[in-house]
């Protein structure tokens, strides 16, 4: 792996799977090797379809099919999802590691994020507004710069359309969106009340009102 052969490292791998045929970290050094050379794909497809456990029965089977509840799996795909633009499949792993940590407040601000990134613009909305619920401490201030944000892109497409209706059908109406901006607005006033920046904050808000 090393000297930068990849055949010859996957020949090793899977002769050590033969041996030790659940053993998760020789898949996952193999994606990881991928991802430093940039074949961001591979490193997917090591993850997602390449069936590299055989069963006494010599039926093949996925890393991830054998993995289903390891979330760190899951994590990486959606950064290596993320590396290549895949927006929809970044949505798609932020919501599997929701659903196996769903009170950490930082898995619903990646989701947000990528559902901004996807245009996605409501359900970020709701996801940002999740993060904030769960914690609204100086620590979280990206999801209340999040939130604003994307209320204001909400906002802005209701405007210039002339609807007052969610774009992806979920249920962040146009009233739903001015309250959620004024409350990314009142945390992040009191979030940085007092601070060296919260001059520059007040010139910004104002500037983008």
């Amino acid at each position: 792996e090393s000297a930068g052969d990849v055949a010859k490292a996957r020949s090793i791998y899977e002769s050590i799977l033969k041996d030790s045929p659940a053993d998760a970290f020789v898949v996952k050094r193999f994606s990881a090797m991928c991802k430093a050379e940039g074949r961001y794909q591979d490193a997917v497809e090591a993850l997602e379809t390449t069936q590299w456990y055989v069963d006494e029965d010599k039926n093949r089977h996925r890393f991830l099919a054998m993995h289903n509840t390891d979330e760190s799996t899951y994590r990486e795909l959606l950064n290596l999802h993320y590396l290549m633009g895949k927006w929809e499949r970044c949505v798609f792993y932020a919501e599997e590691v929701i659903l196996m940590s769903p009170h950490a407040f930082l898995n619903h601000v990646r989701h947000a994020e990528v559902c901004y990134a996807a245009k996605m613009y409501e359900r970020s909305a709701s996801a940002y507004a999740h993060a904030l619920t769960l914690n609204d401490a100086a620590n979280n201030a990206r999801a209340a710069f999040g939130l604003w944000t994307v209320a204001k892109e909400i906002l802005a497409k209701a405007k210039s359309s002339g609807s007052k209706n969610s774009s992806d059908g979920t249920a962040v109406s146009l009233e739903d969106a001015q309250q959620l901006r004024q409350w990314a607005v009142q945390r992040l006033k009191a979030l940085y009340h007092g601070k060296t920046m919260s001059g520059a904050l007040e010139l910004m808000l104002q500037r983008e009102n």
